[in-house]
């Protein structure tokens, strides 16, 4: 599977899809910060930095392969935490994350927001997503998976939007299996060779790593835009089984 990884941060969504065993071919990402992140973890993968002039017609897809168009659109329209503004807000991207997928026509299409996206406006945006899907020729279903459903310490309920180009699906996204142990360590920990930041005194902010407090702020921010990877792979292996018995 081919990925294209939109609203991209520090690459969450491409990191679960490495355990997978798919290939990301394009970025979407305007933080610089986050660009330098993916520049090093992901070498060689393309990075554009403003969704509204990335075209299909440039992204470099193998047309033998299916493509899967993925991204955390972004959330501050519909946070709680925010001003709420939704559509009349400019940080309201999912049209141009729609017109990507319209101009890539991906097999399979997963998005994520927060959960205030399902109350605002009473569900407008929720069902103007999957209307617009739907729209496209994509069955979609909409499912709620917080962070502890993979054994993390915090809730983080999050909405994930799983749409499949194929009219007829096969199987459902009903249940998420637990994570398998090779896969429900933390993500800066063993799958990098990076120190097990989890035995420190903090692993986020605060700790007595010799890390100056700028470098703190700038990681709790990344990481607090970030998806939790292991959510994710979860749902991209409930994809990859049900595409395998598609193509039998």
């Amino acid at each position: 599977m081919q990925v294209i990884d939109l609203f991209s941060g520090i690459g969450g969504f491409s990191l679960a899809a490495h355990w997978v065993g798919w290939e990301t071919i394009q970025f979407c990402e305007a933080d610089k910060r986050c660009q330098r992140v993916l520049e090093k973890n992901f070498k060689s993968v393309p990075i554009h930095s403003d969704i509204k002039t990335l075209y299909g017609e440039n992204i470099k897809a193998d047309k033998s392969r299916p493509v899967i168009v993925v991204g955390g659109f972004p959330c501050q329209p519909y946070s709680s935490r925010g001003r709420r503004l939704g559509k009349n807000d400019d940080r309201h991207l999912w049209p141009e994350m729609l017109r990507v997928i319209r101009e890539t026509r991906p097999r399979y299409v997963v998005g994520e927001n927060v959960n205030g996206i399902i109350t605002w406006n009473d569900g407008m945006v929720f069902e103007d997503i999957c209307s617009d899907l739907e729209a496209e020729g994509y069955e979609v279903q909409a499912v709620i998976l917080p962070a502890l459903s993979v054994g993390a310490y915090h809730r983080r309920d999050r909405v994930w939007f799983i749409a499949n180009s194929n009219g007829e699906r096969r199987d459902k996204l009903q249940a998420i299996p637990e994570p398998s142990k090779e896969n429900e360590s933390s993500w800066v920990g063993d799958k990098r060779g990076l120190p097990d930041w989890s035995e420190l005194e903090s692993p986020i902010r605060g700790a007595d790593n010799g890390l100056p407090n700028r470098m703190d702020r700038h990681r709790l921010k990344q990481l607090g835009n970030s998806i939790v990877p292991q959510v994710a792979f979860q749902i991209f292996k409930a994809i990859e089984t049900i595409d395998n018995k598609r193509n039998l």
